[in-house]
């Protein structure tokens, strides 16, 4: 039987090789198998892959990924215990902040009645001694005609 191959050429699947004739090639028939061999059973019972670095590197990276979650997430956690602490204090401190704005205008209002009763007092004491310096020009004034009218005579 004469076999002739030759390869070609395509531009889309690339170098193809077709044998001019089929080609059978003699195979022994199959014997009934009835249990594994010895050997078979042996090499599975002591089959140790050769490396398991691979495998060990993917677990301690994927323990490492969780650790960092972990973090991540306690980390996230604290911070906003952190902040919500923080936040409390501010309030409080605004709320004592409030209290005390409320006293000092309580009191401002209690000086601003205080100094309105004082100035209504000065202010009437003013007004009467107005009246008497008022009476007391007069007086000067009459009194200074007098003296006028009799030193010049008219």
């Amino acid at each position: 039987m004469d076999v002739n191959i030759w390869h070609g050429f395509n531009g889309v699947s690339g170098v193809y090789f077709v044998a001019s004739e089929l080609v059978q090639f003699p195979v022994a028939a199959p014997s009934e198998i009835t249990d594994f061999p010895e050997d078979l059973v042996r090499l599975i019972q002591n089959y140790k892959p050769i490396a398991l670095a691979g495998l060990q590197n993917e677990l301690a990276d994927t323990r490492r990924e969780i650790a960092a979650l972990k973090t991540d997430f306690l980390t996230d956690k604290t911070w906003k215990d952190d902040f919500k602490r923080g936040l409390e204090e501010h309030n409080r401190q605004l709320g004592t902040l409030i209290e005390g704005l409320k006293e000092e205008r309580d009191a401002r209002k209690e000086e601003d009645k205080d100094l309105r009763v004082r100035l209504d007092s000065m202010s009437s004491l003013f007004q009467g001694g107005r009246w008497v310096i008022g009476g007391l020009l007069f007086i000067v004034g009459i009194a200074l005609t007098i003296i006028g009218e009799r030193l010049f005579g008219n």
